[in-house]
């Protein structure tokens, strides 16, 4: 990346965010329950750190979908509290119908990463430096990278140096550290769903992370 580049980052919902579950099941997005689909694990507190640590406000969501999806996928993601959870913009939000089209979509928000569930998809966007396939079962073919979950999304971008820590560095020591814990909090506090309230979850992460760190949840 250039010196005055700003990273940005697209997110694709269903399978990312959004859990696939058979068409069959009681919670499937494509049945009567679709508010009861379940988020993919860690996926809004993962999206937090993320922004809070690098992207900030230039998170994106883009979806392919048809018109009735989209109608309901904006109430999921209004019923999950997603955006505030996440920490991204309700205005961040783009739907496209065709997967090709989010080549264009990305091009015009500059995208410097996207994540997506499909290959397909990720062939289409030439313009992204980072491509990262979620919960990929097979090794894809670079430019692509295989991510399993959130955590490993995480793994990955403190493994390549995205936060630009040094090895030296006491500092960066420190901060390398705590991004790690942070990691590992984030996933603890999901799989635990005792926490339901996300000010409640969010205020137990900060105290969890022992402060410290060159950034805040708060």
């Amino acid at each position: 990346m250039t010196a005055m580049q700003i990273d940005r980052l697209g997110l694709d919902i269903g399978g990312v965010i959004m859990k696939k579950v058979g068409h069959h099941a009681d919670t499937s997005f494509f049945g009567g329950n679709y508010l009861n689909t379940p988020e993919v694990e860690a996926a809004a507190t993962s999206i937090r750190f993320l922004a809070d640590t690098k992207f900030h406000e230039n998170v994106f969501l883009v979806s392919k979908c048809g018109p009735k999806t989209e109608a309901k996928t904006k109430e999921w993601l209004d019923h999950h509290s997603f955006f505030s959870r996440a920490g991204i913009s309700k205005e961040n939000l783009y739907f496209c119908r065709e997967r090709k089209d989010k080549a264009p979509i990305c091009e015009t928000l500059r995208i410097t990463c996207f994540i997506d569930d499909r290959i397909d998809v990720l062939l289409y966007l030439t313009s992204v430096e980072t491509r990262l396939h979620f919960s990929a079962k097979q090794k894809p073919q670079p430019p692509l990278v295989a991510v399993r979950d959130w955590k490993s999304v995480i793994d990955h971008f403190i493994s390549v140096r995205f936060f630009r820590l040094g090895n030296d560095c006491t500092h960066c020591q420190s901060v390398r550290r705590h991004a790690n814990k942070c990691s590992r909090s984030l996933l603890h506090l999901e799989k635990k769903r005792e926490l339901t309230d996300a000010a409640s979850a969010r205020k137990s992460f900060a105290s969890s992370a022992q402060s410290g760190g060159p950034w805040s949840l708060e």
